[in-house]
């Protein structure tokens, strides 16, 4: 449950906080599975591959995206200034799926999460193994303030084109 989950999470903060973020600090909460993960690590990479070009993968993306819902309405409570959402959407040379996939499974699930977050007052920074440079415009449209990636992401172009965010990355 939602409640589970956030007692779980607020451990990891100093109850003097009083469930605030505190101005001045980077305090931050990391998940791993923000969409793409879940049925990628739940059913292996191979069967997940077969599995979301089948029909019945809308059903299945959206019984994780119900759990996900329940993840971030909790990290919305939690005294942090940031969430570092990850994904391993691409690979070295580029995406896993097909664009207009990810625009209908993924992306707008982003969007919705993010926007639990940022109603919050929290941040979202991105973080992706591989090369993002096909994706960049559509996390950022989803909300995120940033992306950490490795060296194959052209970090020159996203800074030319985002003004003030947070990259990480080059190794």
């Amino acid at each position: 449950s939602e409640e589970v989950i956030y007692q779980r999470y607020i451990k990891r903060y100093p109850a003097e906080w009083g469930g605030k973020a505190q101005k001045g600090t980077a305090s931050s909460v990391f998940f791993y599975n923000t969409m793409f993960m879940w049925p990628m690590l739940t059913f292996g990479y191979e069967n997940f591959l077969m599995l979301c070009l089948d029909p019945e993968f809308d059903r299945i993306i959206e019984e994780f995206a119900e759990i996900n819902r329940r993840v971030f309405r909790a990290f919305a409570r939690l005294p942090v200034n940031f969430a570092i959402c990850h994904d391993d959407i691409v690979l070295t040379n580029g995406p896993v799926c097909s664009p207009e996939w990810m625009r209908k499974f993924i992306f707008p699930r982003y969007e919705e999460f993010w926007g639990i977050l940022k109603a919050a007052g929290k941040e979202v920074i991105f973080m992706v193994d591989g090369c993002v440079d096909a994706f960049v415009d559509d996390v950022m449209a989803c909300g995120a303030r940033g992306i950490i990636s490795e060296p194959f992401t052209d970090y020159k172009a996203i800074a030319k084109r985002y003004k003030d965010c947070f990259i990480a990355g080059e190794g």
